[in-house]
């Protein structure tokens, strides 16, 4: 992860394009992709990139906020859908996913995060991961977030 020191990104509004790749096994793939406005915060020593989540991610009505640290990043989900997914490349993390049914143990392995600055602004976020459910693989995600000042 490049070093998030020194960057200057203060309140921005922001276009954000986000392209979801999940694979569940040999071509067996789904993609996402939708573009939406949102909001870059810098807070602290952490950025914050907010959105609002659409029908085609199937969670509309869901506030979505990212944050990054220096080696780490959060995936915080308020609104029709409560989660928060933590990642952390070469570390797995273990999160509870609140549903109609039930609680389901989601286990995230993250196998690479980059992220990308422009001119000290944040450009872009890639992150790779393997999710687990109650112990059980359900695939690999690629997901690409392109930021673009307005």
């Amino acid at each position: 992860m490049n070093s998030m020191r020194g960057k200057k990104q203060s309140d921005n509004n922001v276009f954000i394009t986000i392209k979801g790749n999940m694979s569940q096994g040999v071509g067996d793939a789904d993609v996402i992709e939708f573009s939406t406005e949102g909001k870059l915060e810098k807070l602290g020593e952490s950025l914050y990139l907010t959105y609002e989540e659409s029908k085609i991610s199937g969670l509309e009505g869901t506030t979505t906020t990212i944050k990054l640290d220096e080696d780490a990043m959060s995936v915080m989900r308020i609104g029709n859908v409560n989660y928060t997914m933590n990642f952390a490349k070469g570390t797995k993390y273990f999160n509870k996913y609140e549903t109609n049914y039930g609680p389901l143990n989601m286990g995230i392995m993250t196998n690479d995060i980059k992220v990308t600055f422009e001119n000290n602004r944040l450009k872009g976020i890639t992150l790779d991961y393997d999710m687990d459910i109650n112990g059980s693989n359900i695939g690999n995600n690629v997901v690409d977030i392109c930021v673009d000042g307005e």
